[in-house]
């Protein structure tokens, strides 16, 4: 897999390909990439998801640090030189240099990522998530499986709905307002073997709420009703009651 990237090197005619990063103590994540040609140009320039080829050179970087969250400030370059095939990894982490001299493909963690497809060209296998399909940024985590909290979100809820599933529904038998028997293709929620049925529950909750409940069915008072009325009627009215309903 290392030799993939050493040919895809080779064939734009690059020298060296060179890694800056910074990153940790609380300041932004940098990371690009520069290839310099034989001569000394620069060939190419990419930031983390721009090329193939440049997110491979980089991969090292996002595998050792991944995010540089919890980390105190690191600075380095790390440099792949086509002619020697060698790797250098070097910069400062907090106070303290480092440098380190990377060999076999041991040095970039390709295989130790959750494959999901090849990037044509250069061989360089990259991440998809479980999910949507979408690329996993490369400076997520090794095991990282999707590529937004928004998709991981959704995956675990889908496991919890496997997993405990919903309560099975077992439709009635019978309409809650009539009682007459449930006709046949209802949802197993329903209640009311009609839309009339259920309109007719509901006026009679509603009623209900305000005192005035009646039966199913029927349109006479209930005896509350006609209890209160007969107060009513019966309640002596103040003579300027009378002269005002005049």
């Amino acid at each position: 897999m290392i030799e993939e990237v050493w040919r895809a090197l080779e064939r734009i005619s690059a020298a060296v390909a060179r890694v800056p990063f910074a990153g940790g103590g609380g300041r932004r994540v940098s990371v690009e990439t520069v290839v310099v040609g034989a001569g000394g140009g620069e060939l190419a320039r990419w930031c983390a998801g721009e090329s193939e080829l440049g997110d491979a050179l980089a991969a090292l970087v996002w595998a050792r640090y991944g995010v540089f969250r919890g980390q105190p400030a690191i600075t380095g370059t790390l440099s792949w030189r086509v002619a020697a095939r060698s790797i250098t990894l070097a910069g400062r982490r907090g106070s303290e240099r480092f440098a380190e001299t990377l060999a076999g493909a041991a040095a970039v963690p390709i295989g130790a990522r959750r494959v999901a497809r090849r990037v044509p060209g250069v061989g360089v296998e990259r991440r998809a998530c479980d999910r949507c399909g979408g690329p996993i940024a490369p400076g997520a985590r090794a095991e990282a499986r999707y590529c937004s909290k928004r998709c991981r979100q959704a995956a675990s809820r889908l496991r919890l709905r496997e997993l405990w599933g919903p309560p099975a529904r077992v439709a009635p038998e019978r309409c809650a307002w009539c009682e007459d028997p449930m006709p046949a293709g209802l949802r197993p929620e329903a209640r009311y073997c009609s839309k009339r049925c259920r309109q007719a529950a509901s006026r009679a909750r509603l009623a209900e709420a305000r005192g005035r409940g009646r039966g199913p069915g029927t349109d006479e008072p209930t005896p509350s009703d006609t209890s209160l009325d007969a107060s009513l009627q019966s309640r002596p009215r103040s003579p300027g009651a009378r002269g005002r309903a005049r």
